[in-house]
C-alpha cells in the first residue's frame, strides 16, 4: 500500500469534506456486509466516509480493521466518522490525483 504524507492526508480531508457517509457501523458491528459496501464505494469513488453509530469507543480498532480488509488508508477519523481512500488500480481511471510527495 501506498504511504502518504502530511500534505496529501490534508488534501484528501478537504476532499472528503463535502462527501456524505455511505457506509454506517450499527448495532451489529462489522459485519461482511459493511466491508464489501466500503469497498464498492471505494472501487467506484476512491474516498468514502464511515460513520459510526454505535461502536464510537471501538472506532479507531474498528476503522483499521476496515482499511486491513479493504486493502484502503484510514485517512483519519473525525469524531465519529472515519475517513478511507483507495486509489484506483487503473491510474487511467484514477479521480483523486494527490499532491507529489515532499523530498526529504
Amino acid at each position: 500500500m501506498i504511504q502518504l504524507d502530511s500534505q496529501q492526508r490534508k488534501f484528501l480531508s478537504k476532499a472528503a469534506h463535502s462527501l456524505q457517509p455511505h457506509v454506517f457501523i450499527g448495532k451489529e458491528g462489522l459485519k461482511e456486509s459493511i466491508v464489501q459496501s466500503l469497498y464498492n464505494d471505494l472501487e467506484a469513488n476512491e474516498i468514502s466516509k464511515v460513520k459510526f453509530i454505535d461502536y464510537k469507543e471501538e472506532k479507531q480498532q474498528l476503522a483499521e480493521e476496515l482499511a486491513l480488509q479493504t486493502d484502503a488508508i484510514l485517512i483519519r477519523i473525525i469524531g465519529n466518522i472515519a475517513i478511507f481512500y483507495k486509489p484506483a488500480q487503473n491510474k487511467e481511471n484514477q479521480k483523486i490525483k494527490l499532491p507529489a510527495l515532499k523530498k526529504k
